[in-house]
């Protein structure tokens, strides 16, 4: 039990609620966290209910930003799959934050060629792992680390988020999509509340929206011309052009068209300049409690 959140969380709601407001709450809690939805009853696995993070043992730091446990719908990361217009057995799934993992047992169904769920919560994760188990899935796993500190695969990737944490962790991991990488790459993002974070990234446009529960969820896609080609090629280029040897002008041009280096970027005339970050405001509070 984690009795630094517990102040927090506490602290929080009697200044947002009061005192009979906060007690309203944890009633609500008490209720939630002890029911079980028909997946599981189906499934006979332990997905259901909410779980707030102040349960459990986190020695993470940003255990502040992260929001409590509350399970995926199946309607709702399906109509999300089909936004992507996908090959899903050629993609990595990569839950950021799977809690108990009931995404996870989801996306396998889906047809997803590889699962992974990535949470700090010790206690969520050895769940995840035995619904993994229970459910007789065998392209899934789960990794015991924090969101804004996990290396995502080189690989086609969906990356999804449930809305886990706030807004100084989600602008981490948006940050993480700006560095050079290969395949393609999707983000499915749930209950959205911090969108911007990824709206402020250079590398990402969104793909579609899907249908759910509350804010709708929203998808974004790896730029084609953004994040797929190497640096190291473009360095080259502009100490080509840069340099004396007009003759060689040509062939420099005909390089950068083939990295797509001239595809409306127009600085590349000029030193490379460095890359707009995401940002990380860790005092704005836009997850779940």
């Amino acid at each position: 039990m984690n009795f630094e959140l517990i102040r927090a969380v506490v602290s929080k709601s009697l200044r947002d609620r009061g005192v009979w407001g906060t007690v309203r709450r944890t009633a609500e809690y008490l209720v939630k966290t002890r029911a079980v939805d028909e997946f599981d009853v189906r499934n006979g696995t332990d997905t259901s209910g909410i779980e707030p993070l102040w349960k459990f043992s986190i020695s993470s730091p940003n255990a502040k930003f992260g929001g409590r446990y509350h399970a995926s719908e199946e309607w709702e990361l399906a109509g999300a799959a089909k936004v992507l217009d996908e090959d899903l057995s050629s993609f990595t799934f990569v839950d950021l934050g799977c809690g108990k993992g009931r995404s996870l047992l989801i996306a396998a169904r889906l047809g997803f060629r590889r699962v992974v769920g990535v949470e700090f919560a010790a206690e969520l994760a050895a769940t995840a792992r035995r619904n993994i188990q229970i459910a007789g899935i065998t392209n899934a796993s789960v990794i015991d680390a924090d969101a804004a500190e996990f290396s995502l695969p080189e690989v086609d990737l969906a990356v999804f988020l449930f809305n886990p944490f706030r807004s100084a962790v989600v602008r981490r991991v948006a940050s993480k999509l700006e560095q050079p990488r290969v395949g393609e790459l999707y983000v499915i993002y749930s209950n959205p509340v911090c969108a911007e974070a990824f709206d402020d990234c250079q590398v990402l446009q969104r793909a579609g929206s899907a249908p759910a529960r509350w804010l709708p969820t929203i998808i974004w896609k790896l730029t084609r011309d953004v994040g797929t080609t190497p640096q190291a090629p473009r360095e080259l280029e502009i100490r080509a052009y840069k340099s004396s040897d007009v003759t060689a002008l040509p062939a420099v041009l005909m390089r950068m068209r083939e990295h797509d280096i001239l595809r409306g970027r127009g600085e590349v005339w000029n030193q490379p300049t460095e890359k707009k970050g995401c940002g990380d405001s860790s005092a704005e509070l836009c997850g779940n409690e």
